[in-house]
């Protein structure tokens, strides 16, 4: 698989989904981590609208469930370096955020 998917894969490896009511539970195949990358690299409602039908048990034993915001935040901040600020559009508190670290 391409190194880009390596923080995808490495975030999702315990997750089994199902991405519509015609498949079956299985591990992310590439075509879904794809997916995955390249909604997320447009940001969060990118990721909602590719998501929403898509079921996850993140670990054996855990009741599945539609992606939320803990996932949306984790394959959004798997996508920046450390030291590239969130761009506002993906965070709400953008300004807030830019008001504090400069002390206004």
């Amino acid at each position: 698989m391409p190194d880009q998917y390596a923080d995808l894969i490495q975030l999702t490896r315990d997750w089994v989904i199902t991405t519509d009511v015609k498949t079956l539970p299985h591990a992310l195949n590439e075509e879904e981590l794809g997916i995955l990358h390249t909604a997320r690299t447009i940001g969060i409602d990118m990721l909602r609208a590719t998501t929403d039908k898509w079921t996850i048990q993140r670990a054996r034993g855990e009741l599945p469930s539609s992606l939320n915001e803990n996932d949306f935040a984790a394959l959004l901040g798997a996508t920046l370096p450390v030291d590239q600020p969130i761009a506002p559009a993906q965070d709400p508190l953008y300004f807030a955020h830019l008001h504090v670290d400069q002390g206004i």
